[in-house]
């Protein structure tokens, strides 16, 4: 529990939301001129833009279900215990 808490704070929470959307300056598409708002179009991958907090590159919505599924990561697979079990009366009864 304490693992998962620390992951949210850390991941979504410290990285995303306070260092990556405050400082890349990427403005949200109703912020550009396209959307009849007051900045251009700025490319994901540029952090130059008008915007000043609250930004729209990266996601805190995507990182956080990231963040949702990434514990499942860290179970087995259901059938990995199968595969490594089979091996096992195999070298059991040549040892005997």
């Amino acid at each position: 529990m304490i693992f998962l808490i620390a992951t949210i704070a850390m991941g979504p929470g410290l990285i995303v939301n306070l260092g990556l959307k405050d400082h890349w300056h990427r403005p949200r598409p109703i912020q550009t001129q396209d959307f009849n708002g007051p900045n251009p179009f700025v490319p994901w991958y540029d952090d130059n833009g008008g915007c000043k907090k609250n930004c729209s590159f990266v996601s805190g919505e995507a990182s956080t279900g990231f963040w949702m599924v990434a514990p499942a990561s860290l179970l087995p697979h259901p059938g990995a215990v199968p595969q490594w079990s089979l091996p096992l009366p195999s070298g059991s009864a040549r040892a005997s």
